[in-house]
Protein backbone atom coordinates (compact mmCIF):
# COMPACT_ATOMS: atom_id res chain seq x y z
CA UNK A 1 0.00 0.00 0.00
CA UNK A 2 3.20 2.11 0.52
CA UNK A 3 3.06 2.32 -3.44
CA UNK A 4 -0.41 4.18 -3.50
CA UNK A 5 1.16 7.40 -1.71
CA UNK A 6 3.27 7.97 -4.94
CA UNK A 7 1.26 5.99 -7.78
CA UNK A 8 -2.16 7.43 -6.60
CA UNK A 9 -1.86 10.73 -4.77
CA UNK A 10 -4.12 12.65 -6.11
CA UNK A 11 -7.21 11.93 -6.68
CA UNK A 12 -8.89 11.62 -10.59
CA UNK A 13 -11.94 13.41 -11.25
CA UNK A 14 -15.02 11.33 -12.96
CA UNK A 15 -17.44 13.66 -14.89
CA UNK A 16 -19.35 11.04 -15.49
CA UNK A 17 -22.85 12.12 -16.03
CA UNK A 18 -23.68 12.94 -19.25
CA UNK A 19 -24.25 16.71 -20.85
CA UNK A 20 -27.61 17.92 -21.94
CA UNK A 21 -27.85 16.45 -25.75
CA UNK A 22 -27.67 17.85 -29.34
CA UNK A 23 -30.52 16.69 -31.15
CA UNK A 24 -30.17 15.52 -34.51
CA UNK A 25 -34.22 14.39 -35.41
CA UNK A 26 -34.62 11.17 -37.48
CA UNK A 27 -38.73 11.38 -38.08
CA UNK A 28 -39.36 12.16 -41.69
CA UNK A 29 -40.81 15.17 -40.45
CA UNK A 30 -38.25 16.68 -39.54
CA UNK A 31 -39.04 20.08 -40.59
CA UNK A 32 -41.67 20.30 -38.47
CA UNK A 33 -39.82 19.07 -35.34
CA UNK A 34 -38.60 21.38 -32.05
CA UNK A 35 -35.27 21.95 -32.74
CA UNK A 36 -34.52 20.53 -29.32
CA UNK A 37 -36.22 17.59 -28.61
CA UNK A 38 -37.81 17.70 -24.34
CA UNK A 39 -35.67 14.73 -23.27
CA UNK A 40 -36.33 13.98 -19.24
CA UNK A 41 -34.23 11.94 -17.13
CA UNK A 42 -36.33 10.49 -14.65
CA UNK A 43 -33.54 8.18 -12.70
CA UNK A 44 -29.23 8.13 -12.13
CA UNK A 45 -28.43 4.06 -11.18
CA UNK A 46 -24.71 4.86 -10.26
CA UNK A 47 -22.60 1.90 -9.22
CA UNK A 48 -18.65 1.70 -8.28
CA UNK A 49 -17.03 -1.66 -7.82
CA UNK A 50 -13.79 -1.36 -6.30
CA UNK A 51 -10.35 -3.56 -6.18
CA UNK A 52 -7.13 -2.58 -5.30
CA UNK A 53 -5.97 0.40 -7.31
CA UNK A 54 -9.62 1.68 -9.74
CA UNK A 55 -13.27 1.06 -9.54
CA UNK A 56 -15.61 -0.28 -12.36
CA UNK A 57 -18.11 1.82 -12.79
CA UNK A 58 -21.83 1.98 -14.19
CA UNK A 59 -24.00 4.93 -14.69
CA UNK A 60 -27.64 3.72 -16.14
CA UNK A 61 -29.90 6.58 -16.93
CA UNK A 62 -33.86 6.72 -17.16
CA UNK A 63 -34.50 8.86 -19.82
CA UNK A 64 -37.97 9.56 -21.39
CA UNK A 65 -37.97 11.24 -24.97
CA UNK A 66 -41.51 12.95 -26.39
CA UNK A 67 -40.43 11.46 -30.06
CA UNK A 68 -37.69 9.10 -31.58
CA UNK A 69 -34.54 10.89 -32.04
CA UNK A 70 -30.50 10.58 -32.20
CA UNK A 71 -28.92 12.59 -29.60
CA UNK A 72 -24.95 12.84 -29.02
CA UNK A 73 -24.04 12.58 -25.65
CA UNK A 74 -20.61 13.02 -23.91
CA UNK A 75 -19.38 13.06 -19.93
CA UNK A 76 -15.84 13.43 -18.81
CA UNK A 77 -13.17 11.12 -17.49
CA UNK A 78 -9.85 10.29 -15.96
CA UNK A 79 -8.53 7.87 -18.61
CA UNK A 80 -8.19 7.11 -21.78
CA UNK A 81 -9.13 2.96 -21.03
CA UNK A 82 -12.72 2.00 -23.09
CA UNK A 83 -16.19 3.14 -22.64
CA UNK A 84 -18.82 0.73 -23.08
CA UNK A 85 -22.33 2.81 -23.78
CA UNK A 86 -25.76 1.27 -24.64
CA UNK A 87 -28.81 2.62 -25.53
CA UNK A 88 -31.93 -0.06 -25.22
CA UNK A 89 -29.26 -2.72 -24.86
CA UNK A 90 -28.13 -1.51 -28.10
CA UNK A 91 -23.86 -1.22 -28.87
CA UNK A 92 -22.93 2.06 -29.24
CA UNK A 93 -19.73 3.68 -31.10
CA UNK A 94 -17.95 5.76 -28.40
CA UNK A 95 -15.20 7.95 -29.13
CA UNK A 96 -12.69 8.95 -25.95
CA UNK A 97 -10.62 12.03 -26.38
CA UNK A 98 -8.29 14.15 -24.33
CA UNK A 99 -10.61 16.87 -23.27
CA UNK A 100 -8.38 20.11 -24.51
CA UNK A 101 -9.33 22.81 -23.61
CA UNK A 102 -11.98 22.36 -21.47
CA UNK A 103 -15.43 24.28 -21.84
CA UNK A 104 -15.71 27.22 -19.83
CA UNK A 105 -18.56 25.41 -17.29
CA UNK A 106 -16.34 22.81 -16.85
CA UNK A 107 -13.20 25.12 -16.07
CA UNK A 108 -15.78 26.75 -13.59
CA UNK A 109 -17.18 23.59 -12.09
CA UNK A 110 -14.18 21.28 -11.71
CA UNK A 111 -11.67 24.20 -10.49
CA UNK A 112 -7.74 23.94 -10.83
CA UNK A 113 -6.41 20.60 -11.64
CA UNK A 114 -3.93 19.39 -8.75
CA UNK A 115 -0.73 19.04 -9.83
CA UNK A 116 0.51 15.53 -10.97
CA UNK A 117 -3.50 14.75 -11.87
CA UNK A 118 -4.22 12.59 -14.47
CA UNK A 119 -5.12 14.05 -17.67
CA UNK A 120 -8.77 14.54 -18.84
CA UNK A 121 -10.72 12.91 -21.69
CA UNK A 122 -13.68 13.09 -23.22
CA UNK A 123 -16.14 10.72 -24.71
CA UNK A 124 -18.96 10.77 -26.83
CA UNK A 125 -21.25 8.68 -28.24
CA UNK A 126 -24.28 9.01 -30.46
CA UNK A 127 -27.64 7.45 -28.57
CA UNK A 128 -30.84 6.56 -30.98
CA UNK A 129 -33.73 6.86 -28.24
CA UNK A 130 -37.63 5.95 -29.30
CA UNK A 131 -40.30 7.65 -27.94
CA UNK A 132 -41.24 7.04 -24.75
CA UNK A 133 -39.07 5.71 -21.80
CA UNK A 134 -35.35 5.12 -22.75
CA UNK A 135 -32.32 3.63 -20.75
CA UNK A 136 -28.92 4.93 -21.73
CA UNK A 137 -25.94 3.09 -19.82
CA UNK A 138 -22.42 3.90 -19.55
CA UNK A 139 -19.89 1.95 -18.31
CA UNK A 140 -15.99 2.86 -17.29
CA UNK A 141 -12.66 1.93 -15.62
CA UNK A 142 -12.24 4.56 -12.66
CA UNK A 143 -8.60 4.52 -11.17
CA UNK A 144 -8.51 5.28 -7.68
CA UNK A 145 -6.45 7.90 -5.39
CA UNK A 146 -5.26 7.92 -2.09
CA UNK A 147 -3.57 9.87 0.96
CA UNK A 148 -1.67 8.64 3.55
CA UNK A 149 -3.37 9.75 7.09
CA UNK A 150 -2.29 9.35 10.74
CA UNK A 151 1.64 9.70 10.03
CA UNK A 152 3.97 11.76 11.63
CA UNK A 153 7.11 11.77 14.24
CA UNK A 154 7.50 8.00 15.53
CA UNK A 155 5.15 6.79 13.03
CA UNK A 156 7.13 4.18 10.25
CA UNK A 157 4.03 4.88 8.02
CA UNK A 158 0.34 6.09 8.51
CA UNK A 159 -2.64 4.54 7.20
CA UNK A 160 -3.91 4.75 3.62
CA UNK A 161 -7.49 6.22 2.37
CA UNK A 162 -8.48 5.61 -1.34
CA UNK A 163 -10.65 7.95 -2.60
CA UNK A 164 -12.82 8.57 -5.68
CA UNK A 165 -14.71 12.16 -6.75
CA UNK A 166 -17.94 11.95 -9.10
CA UNK A 167 -18.81 15.42 -10.78
CA UNK A 168 -23.13 15.49 -10.36
CA UNK A 169 -23.35 19.03 -11.64
CA UNK A 170 -24.11 17.98 -15.12
CA UNK A 171 -27.39 16.74 -14.41
CA UNK A 172 -28.36 20.64 -13.56
CA UNK A 173 -28.69 21.09 -17.52
CA UNK A 174 -31.01 18.23 -18.05
CA UNK A 175 -35.11 18.38 -17.22
CA UNK A 176 -35.60 15.93 -14.01
CA UNK A 177 -38.91 14.41 -13.25
CA UNK A 178 -40.27 15.04 -9.93
CA UNK A 179 -39.13 11.54 -9.13
CA UNK A 180 -35.62 12.32 -10.14
CA UNK A 181 -32.70 10.20 -7.70
CA UNK A 182 -29.38 9.32 -8.07
CA UNK A 183 -29.31 5.57 -6.50
CA UNK A 184 -25.54 5.72 -5.18
CA UNK A 185 -24.02 2.02 -4.96
CA UNK A 186 -20.52 1.33 -3.73
CA UNK A 187 -19.05 -1.77 -2.94
CA UNK A 188 -15.60 -2.97 -1.99
CA UNK A 189 -13.58 -5.85 -1.35
CA UNK A 190 -13.89 -7.42 1.86
CA UNK A 191 -14.43 -10.61 3.65
CA UNK A 192 -16.83 -10.76 6.52
CA UNK A 193 -14.75 -9.83 9.73
CA UNK A 194 -15.24 -12.34 12.76
CA UNK A 195 -15.80 -11.26 16.34
CA UNK A 196 -12.51 -11.01 17.08
CA UNK A 197 -12.02 -8.36 13.81
CA UNK A 198 -15.16 -6.87 14.56
CA UNK A 199 -14.24 -6.56 18.26
CA UNK A 200 -10.51 -5.71 18.99
CA UNK A 201 -9.58 -4.84 14.90
CA UNK A 202 -10.36 -2.48 12.47
CA UNK A 203 -12.12 -3.75 9.67
CA UNK A 204 -12.05 -1.96 6.20
CA UNK A 205 -15.04 0.86 5.53
CA UNK A 206 -16.71 2.99 2.94
CA UNK A 207 -18.52 5.76 3.10
CA UNK A 208 -19.30 8.87 1.00
CA UNK A 209 -19.37 13.10 1.24
CA UNK A 210 -21.43 15.71 -0.72
CA UNK A 211 -20.70 19.10 -1.86
CA UNK A 212 -23.96 20.01 0.22
CA UNK A 213 -22.25 21.66 3.83
CA UNK A 214 -25.67 21.58 5.28
CA UNK A 215 -25.92 17.99 4.61
CA UNK A 216 -22.69 16.53 3.62
CA UNK A 217 -23.24 13.29 4.54
CA UNK A 218 -26.31 11.79 2.32
CA UNK A 219 -28.49 9.10 4.24
CA UNK A 220 -27.10 5.59 3.41
CA UNK A 221 -26.06 2.13 5.06
CA UNK A 222 -23.89 -0.76 4.99
CA UNK A 223 -24.05 -4.28 4.16
CA UNK A 224 -21.69 -6.84 4.10
CA UNK A 225 -22.73 -9.35 0.70
CA UNK A 226 -20.40 -12.60 0.51
CA UNK A 227 -16.97 -10.94 0.22
CA UNK A 228 -17.69 -7.42 -0.24
CA UNK A 229 -19.20 -4.46 1.84
CA UNK A 230 -21.98 -2.39 0.06
CA UNK A 231 -22.64 1.49 0.49
CA UNK A 232 -25.84 2.41 -0.59
CA UNK A 233 -27.34 5.98 -0.60
CA UNK A 234 -29.72 7.72 -2.49
CA UNK A 235 -29.77 11.55 -3.30
CA UNK A 236 -32.31 13.75 -3.92
CA UNK A 237 -34.14 15.55 -5.03
CA UNK A 238 -31.75 18.05 -4.83
CA UNK A 239 -28.28 17.05 -6.02
CA UNK A 240 -24.98 18.31 -5.31
CA UNK A 241 -21.98 19.29 -7.08
CA UNK A 242 -20.15 16.30 -6.55
CA UNK A 243 -19.71 13.63 -4.27
CA UNK A 244 -16.14 12.32 -3.21
CA UNK A 245 -16.06 8.57 -1.99
CA UNK A 246 -13.54 7.36 0.74
CA UNK A 247 -11.77 3.84 1.24
CA UNK A 248 -10.20 3.10 4.44
CA UNK A 249 -10.53 1.53 8.21
CA UNK A 250 -13.15 2.46 10.49
CA UNK A 251 -10.78 4.32 12.37
CA UNK A 252 -10.54 6.50 9.89
CA UNK A 253 -12.93 9.92 11.48
CA UNK A 254 -14.59 12.65 9.29
CA UNK A 255 -12.56 15.45 10.37
CA UNK A 256 -9.95 13.89 8.07
CA UNK A 257 -11.97 13.05 5.41
CA UNK A 258 -13.43 16.46 5.50
CA UNK A 259 -10.23 17.98 5.34
CA UNK A 260 -9.03 15.73 2.83
CA UNK A 261 -12.05 16.16 0.36
CA UNK A 262 -11.73 20.38 0.31
CA UNK A 263 -7.46 19.70 -0.28
CA UNK A 264 -9.03 17.71 -3.50
CA UNK A 265 -11.76 19.69 -4.22
CA UNK A 266 -14.60 17.70 -3.04
CA UNK A 267 -15.84 20.31 -0.32
CA UNK A 268 -13.59 22.41 -1.31
CA UNK A 269 -14.81 25.56 -3.86
CA UNK A 270 -15.12 29.23 -4.07
CA UNK A 271 -18.89 28.64 -1.95
CA UNK A 272 -16.75 26.55 0.79
CA UNK A 273 -15.26 28.40 3.59
CA UNK A 274 -12.64 25.21 4.49
CA UNK A 275 -14.27 25.24 7.88
CA UNK A 276 -15.27 21.75 9.76
CA UNK A 277 -18.49 21.24 11.02
CA UNK A 278 -17.71 20.92 14.93
CA UNK A 279 -20.12 17.56 15.24
CA UNK A 280 -18.00 16.13 12.81
CA UNK A 281 -15.19 15.72 14.76
CA UNK A 282 -13.84 12.81 15.82
CA UNK A 283 -16.81 11.31 14.08
CA UNK A 284 -15.84 7.77 12.47
CA UNK A 285 -16.60 5.31 9.77
CA UNK A 286 -18.47 3.41 12.35
CA UNK A 287 -20.65 6.30 13.57
CA UNK A 288 -23.37 4.82 15.09
CA UNK A 289 -26.78 4.87 13.40
CA UNK A 290 -27.41 5.35 9.69
CA UNK A 291 -25.15 7.79 8.28
CA UNK A 292 -26.51 10.61 6.86
CA UNK A 293 -29.71 10.38 9.08
CA UNK A 294 -31.53 13.97 10.34
CA UNK A 295 -29.69 13.40 13.81
CA UNK A 296 -26.17 13.04 11.83
CA UNK A 297 -26.77 16.13 9.39
CA UNK A 298 -28.08 17.82 12.71
CA UNK A 299 -24.61 16.32 14.97
CA UNK A 300 -22.79 17.60 12.33
CA UNK A 301 -23.67 21.09 12.76
CA UNK A 302 -23.35 22.43 8.80
CA UNK A 303 -23.19 25.69 8.63
CA UNK A 304 -24.86 27.12 5.22
CA UNK A 305 -22.23 28.53 2.70
CA UNK A 306 -22.91 31.51 0.39
CA UNK A 307 -23.98 29.68 -2.69
CA UNK A 308 -25.09 31.72 -5.99
CA UNK A 309 -28.73 31.96 -5.76
CA UNK A 310 -31.22 30.20 -7.48
CA UNK A 311 -32.00 31.23 -11.15
CA UNK A 312 -35.66 32.28 -12.01
CA UNK A 313 -35.77 28.74 -13.60
CA UNK A 314 -34.23 26.82 -10.83
CA UNK A 315 -36.92 28.38 -8.32
CA UNK A 316 -39.86 27.64 -10.76
CA UNK A 317 -38.88 23.70 -10.79
CA UNK A 318 -39.10 23.72 -7.29
CA UNK A 319 -42.53 25.01 -7.19
CA UNK A 320 -43.55 22.21 -9.64
CA UNK A 321 -42.15 19.65 -7.58
CA UNK A 322 -43.91 21.20 -4.63
CA UNK A 323 -47.07 21.04 -6.90
CA UNK A 324 -46.47 17.88 -8.25
CA UNK A 325 -46.08 16.28 -4.56
CA UNK A 326 -49.45 17.49 -3.03
CA UNK A 327 -51.99 14.80 -2.80
CA UNK A 328 -55.13 15.36 -4.93
CA UNK A 329 -56.63 15.81 -8.22
CA UNK A 330 -57.48 19.51 -9.33
CA UNK A 331 -60.06 21.71 -11.31
CA UNK A 332 -59.27 19.62 -14.53
CA UNK A 333 -60.49 16.59 -13.74
CA UNK A 334 -59.70 14.67 -16.79
CA UNK A 335 -56.07 15.99 -16.47
CA UNK A 336 -53.77 14.34 -13.88
CA UNK A 337 -51.37 16.56 -11.62
CA UNK A 338 -48.06 14.38 -12.84
CA UNK A 339 -48.82 15.30 -16.41
CA UNK A 340 -48.88 19.12 -15.72
CA UNK A 341 -45.94 18.78 -13.81
CA UNK A 342 -43.99 17.04 -16.37
CA UNK A 343 -45.11 19.36 -19.04
CA UNK A 344 -43.86 22.92 -16.96
CA UNK A 345 -40.41 21.16 -16.07
CA UNK A 346 -39.72 21.20 -19.64
CA UNK A 347 -41.06 24.39 -20.42
CA UNK A 348 -40.01 26.56 -17.73
CA UNK A 349 -36.54 25.92 -19.74
CA UNK A 350 -37.53 25.66 -23.03
CA UNK A 351 -40.63 27.68 -23.39
CA UNK A 352 -40.15 26.96 -27.21
CA UNK A 353 -42.34 23.99 -26.16
CA UNK A 354 -45.25 25.70 -25.25
CA UNK A 355 -47.39 23.86 -28.24
CA UNK A 356 -51.16 24.91 -29.80
CA UNK A 357 -50.71 21.94 -31.99
CA UNK A 358 -54.20 21.59 -33.60
CA UNK A 359 -56.05 24.10 -31.70
CA UNK A 360 -56.76 27.55 -32.85
CA UNK A 361 -54.88 29.21 -29.73
CA UNK A 362 -51.59 30.53 -31.43
CA UNK A 363 -52.55 34.02 -29.83
CA UNK A 364 -52.17 32.93 -26.07
CA UNK A 365 -49.49 30.92 -27.21
CA UNK A 366 -47.59 33.99 -27.86
CA UNK A 367 -48.66 35.60 -24.27
CA UNK A 368 -47.44 32.31 -22.54
CA UNK A 369 -44.60 31.80 -24.55
CA UNK A 370 -43.29 35.70 -23.17
CA UNK A 371 -44.01 34.79 -19.80
CA UNK A 372 -42.36 31.58 -19.52
CA UNK A 373 -39.51 33.40 -21.16
CA UNK A 374 -39.43 36.69 -19.00
CA UNK A 375 -41.19 35.21 -15.64
CA UNK A 376 -40.64 31.79 -15.56
CA UNK A 377 -42.12 31.68 -11.39
CA UNK A 378 -45.34 33.72 -12.42
CA UNK A 379 -46.03 31.08 -15.23
CA UNK A 380 -45.73 28.21 -12.95
CA UNK A 381 -48.22 29.89 -10.91
CA UNK A 382 -50.50 30.57 -13.58
CA UNK A 383 -50.77 27.24 -14.87
CA UNK A 384 -50.59 25.69 -11.24
CA UNK A 385 -53.47 27.97 -9.60
CA UNK A 386 -55.96 27.31 -12.65
CA UNK A 387 -55.19 23.87 -11.79
CA UNK A 388 -55.79 23.53 -7.90
CA UNK A 389 -57.98 26.74 -7.69
CA UNK A 390 -59.90 26.95 -11.43
CA UNK A 391 -58.81 30.77 -11.29
CA UNK A 392 -55.52 32.10 -12.64
CA UNK A 393 -53.38 35.51 -12.54
CA UNK A 394 -51.42 36.97 -15.06
CA UNK A 395 -50.52 40.73 -13.67
CA UNK A 396 -53.65 42.08 -14.40
CA UNK A 397 -55.52 39.50 -16.34
CA UNK A 398 -57.96 37.32 -14.00
CA UNK A 399 -58.47 33.49 -15.85
CA UNK A 400 -61.25 32.10 -15.29
CA UNK A 401 -62.26 28.93 -17.38
CA UNK A 402 -65.59 27.75 -17.77
CA UNK A 403 -67.08 24.06 -16.51
CA UNK A 404 -67.07 22.59 -20.34
CA UNK A 405 -63.01 23.35 -20.57
CA UNK A 406 -62.13 21.84 -17.82
CA UNK A 407 -64.27 18.83 -17.81
CA UNK A 408 -62.27 18.13 -21.21
CA UNK A 409 -60.20 16.09 -22.34
CA UNK A 410 -57.45 17.11 -24.31
CA UNK A 411 -55.62 13.70 -24.96
CA UNK A 412 -52.70 14.15 -27.53
CA UNK A 413 -54.22 17.12 -29.09
CA UNK A 414 -52.81 19.23 -27.02
CA UNK A 415 -50.20 18.60 -23.83
CA UNK A 416 -51.67 19.26 -20.58
CA UNK A 417 -50.19 22.28 -18.93
CA UNK A 418 -50.71 24.10 -22.67
CA UNK A 419 -54.34 23.11 -22.68
CA UNK A 420 -54.92 24.74 -18.92
CA UNK A 421 -52.47 27.70 -19.56
CA UNK A 422 -54.11 28.80 -23.33
CA UNK A 423 -57.87 27.00 -23.71
CA UNK A 424 -58.49 28.60 -20.08
CA UNK A 425 -56.83 31.88 -21.08
CA UNK A 426 -58.97 32.16 -24.16
CA UNK A 427 -61.96 31.04 -22.41
CA UNK A 428 -61.76 33.05 -19.99
CA UNK A 429 -61.15 36.43 -22.59
CA UNK A 430 -63.82 35.39 -24.63
CA UNK A 431 -67.57 37.51 -24.19
CA UNK A 432 -70.08 35.83 -26.83
CA UNK A 433 -68.42 32.20 -27.36
CA UNK A 434 -67.45 29.47 -25.30
CA UNK A 435 -64.11 27.91 -25.73
CA UNK A 436 -63.95 24.54 -24.83
CA UNK A 437 -62.64 21.99 -27.21
CA UNK A 438 -59.03 22.08 -29.43
CA UNK A 439 -61.46 21.95 -32.82
CA UNK A 440 -63.04 25.25 -32.19
CA UNK A 441 -61.66 27.19 -34.71
CA UNK A 442 -64.05 30.47 -34.37
CA UNK A 443 -63.80 31.20 -30.39
CA UNK A 444 -59.90 30.02 -30.16
CA UNK A 445 -59.22 33.31 -32.82
CA UNK A 446 -57.13 36.41 -31.26
CA UNK A 447 -57.50 40.05 -33.04
CA UNK A 448 -54.79 42.53 -32.88
CA UNK A 449 -56.33 44.40 -30.31
CA UNK A 450 -56.55 42.43 -27.95
CA UNK A 451 -52.99 40.85 -27.81
CA UNK A 452 -52.25 44.18 -27.66
CA UNK A 453 -54.54 44.72 -24.33
CA UNK A 454 -53.08 41.68 -22.93
CA UNK A 455 -49.46 42.89 -22.93
CA UNK A 456 -50.81 45.98 -21.50
CA UNK A 457 -52.71 44.05 -18.75
CA UNK A 458 -49.49 42.17 -17.54
CA UNK A 459 -47.14 45.67 -17.66
CA UNK A 460 -45.72 46.57 -20.34
CA UNK A 461 -45.26 49.99 -20.46
CA UNK A 462 -44.84 50.70 -24.67
CA UNK A 463 -47.29 48.81 -26.78
CA UNK A 464 -47.61 49.02 -30.57
CA UNK A 465 -50.07 47.84 -32.75
CA UNK A 466 -49.66 48.10 -36.55
CA UNK A 467 -51.88 44.92 -37.14
CA UNK A 468 -54.53 43.96 -39.50
CA UNK A 469 -56.89 41.23 -39.94
CA UNK A 470 -57.49 41.86 -43.96
CA UNK A 471 -55.16 43.59 -46.78
CA UNK A 472 -51.58 42.60 -46.43
CA UNK A 473 -48.93 45.21 -45.34
CA UNK A 474 -46.55 47.20 -47.04
CA UNK A 475 -42.35 46.68 -46.77
CA UNK A 476 -41.80 49.29 -44.48
CA UNK A 477 -44.54 47.70 -41.85
CA UNK A 478 -41.78 44.63 -41.85
CA UNK A 479 -38.90 46.35 -41.80
CA UNK A 480 -40.13 48.43 -38.46
CA UNK A 481 -41.28 45.64 -36.55
CA UNK A 482 -38.10 44.72 -37.56
CA UNK A 483 -36.44 47.86 -35.97
CA UNK A 484 -38.53 47.33 -32.66
CA UNK A 485 -37.33 43.59 -32.42
CA UNK A 486 -33.25 45.24 -32.61
CA UNK A 487 -34.19 47.50 -29.99
CA UNK A 488 -35.59 44.58 -27.28
CA UNK A 489 -39.25 44.90 -28.07
CA UNK A 490 -40.83 41.56 -27.96
CA UNK A 491 -42.24 41.49 -31.34
CA UNK A 492 -45.33 39.55 -32.63
CA UNK A 493 -45.97 38.91 -36.19
CA UNK A 494 -49.89 38.31 -37.40
CA UNK A 495 -49.59 36.41 -40.54
CA UNK A 496 -51.29 33.62 -43.11
CA UNK A 497 -49.66 30.14 -42.30
CA UNK A 498 -49.08 29.73 -45.59
CA UNK A 499 -46.07 31.67 -45.26
CA UNK A 500 -44.46 28.62 -42.97
CA UNK A 501 -44.66 25.92 -45.66
CA UNK A 502 -42.24 25.89 -48.73
CA UNK A 503 -45.29 24.58 -50.80
CA UNK A 504 -47.61 27.10 -49.58
CA UNK A 505 -44.84 30.50 -49.03
CA UNK A 506 -45.74 31.90 -52.23
CA UNK A 507 -49.18 31.65 -52.10
CA UNK A 508 -51.29 34.93 -51.47
CA UNK A 509 -53.66 34.89 -49.06
CA UNK A 510 -57.08 37.40 -48.46
CA UNK A 511 -56.74 37.60 -44.38
CA UNK A 512 -54.45 36.79 -41.66
CA UNK A 513 -55.09 33.29 -39.32
CA UNK A 514 -51.88 32.70 -37.32
CA UNK A 515 -49.89 34.92 -34.62
CA UNK A 516 -45.66 34.12 -34.50
CA UNK A 517 -43.30 35.98 -32.30
CA UNK A 518 -40.38 37.04 -34.17
CA UNK A 519 -36.77 35.49 -32.11
CA UNK A 520 -33.87 36.41 -34.68
CA UNK A 521 -33.53 39.69 -36.47
CA UNK A 522 -35.01 39.38 -40.36
CA UNK A 523 -32.31 39.75 -42.90
CA UNK A 524 -32.61 41.77 -46.30
CA UNK A 525 -30.87 40.81 -49.56
CA UNK A 526 -31.27 40.36 -53.03
CA UNK A 527 -31.85 37.82 -55.54
CA UNK A 528 -31.68 37.02 -59.12
CA UNK A 529 -35.44 35.14 -60.63
CA UNK A 530 -36.42 34.53 -63.92
CA UNK A 531 -33.69 37.36 -65.23
CA UNK A 532 -35.34 39.91 -62.32
CA UNK A 533 -33.70 40.98 -59.33
CA UNK A 534 -35.57 40.54 -56.27
CA UNK A 535 -35.47 41.52 -52.63
CA UNK A 536 -35.53 39.14 -50.11
CA UNK A 537 -36.43 38.15 -46.36
CA UNK A 538 -34.92 35.45 -43.96
CA UNK A 539 -35.91 35.55 -40.23
CA UNK A 540 -36.98 33.03 -37.48
CA UNK A 541 -40.24 32.69 -35.33
CA UNK A 542 -41.33 30.85 -32.03
CA UNK A 543 -44.50 28.52 -33.78
CA UNK A 544 -46.04 25.42 -33.29
CA UNK A 545 -43.48 24.12 -30.21
CA UNK A 546 -40.39 25.55 -32.15
CA UNK A 547 -38.24 28.51 -31.09
CA UNK A 548 -36.08 28.92 -33.84
CA UNK A 549 -38.60 27.83 -37.16
CA UNK A 550 -36.89 29.12 -40.31
CA UNK A 551 -38.92 31.60 -42.69
CA UNK A 552 -38.40 30.35 -45.52
CA UNK A 553 -37.57 26.97 -44.49
CA UNK A 554 -35.29 26.28 -47.76
CA UNK A 555 -34.19 28.49 -50.45
CA UNK A 556 -35.04 31.44 -50.52
CA UNK A 557 -38.30 33.67 -49.91
CA UNK A 558 -39.22 36.91 -51.62
CA UNK A 559 -40.03 40.07 -50.27
CA UNK A 560 -43.35 39.93 -52.53
CA UNK A 561 -44.04 36.58 -51.34
CA UNK A 562 -43.70 37.24 -47.69
CA UNK A 563 -45.64 40.27 -47.50
CA UNK A 564 -48.72 38.64 -49.59
CA UNK A 565 -48.86 36.92 -46.18
CA UNK A 566 -48.02 39.53 -43.58
CA UNK A 567 -51.05 41.45 -41.85
CA UNK A 568 -48.78 43.31 -39.52
CA UNK A 569 -47.68 43.47 -36.02
CA UNK A 570 -47.91 43.67 -32.33
CA UNK A 571 -44.63 44.85 -30.36
CA UNK A 572 -44.03 45.42 -26.85
CA UNK A 573 -41.58 46.72 -24.33
CA UNK A 574 -41.10 46.99 -20.79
Amino acid sequence: MAGLVVALGVAPTALANLRAPVVIPVSPSAALAAPSIPLIVESEALSFVCGPDSCQVSARYEVTAAGPAVVRLEFILPTEAAVTATTNAERETVQVVPATPLRPEELRSLGVAERGAPGLFRADFQSALRAGPNTVTVRYSQPLGAEEVDYGYGKKKGRMVQRFRYELWPLREWTRSPEFRVKLAVAIERPAPGWWERTLGNPRSVTCLTSDTTAPVPAGRLEQRDGQLWYEAELGPSIPDRITCFIGDEKTDAEELMAGSQRFGSLGSDHHDGKIPPGIRGRSFAFPGPLGSDGWNRAAGATLVNKEPPTAQERAEELVRQFEARPGGGEFKRIARRAVAMGLLVRIYDPSAIHQKVSSLCGPATLLFDLASRDPISYVGYVTSLYEKGVGRIKDIEVVPGSDLKEYDPGDKVEASDWIGLASLRDSENYFFDYQDASDEFAGITLPGELEGWFKKVGYAEVVNDARVIVDQAEENIRRANTYFQRGFRVCLFIHSNMLSKSTESSGSATADHWVVQTTAASFGLTVLGGETKKTIALAIYTWGEGRRLVPQTGVLTLDDFLDNFYGFVAAKF
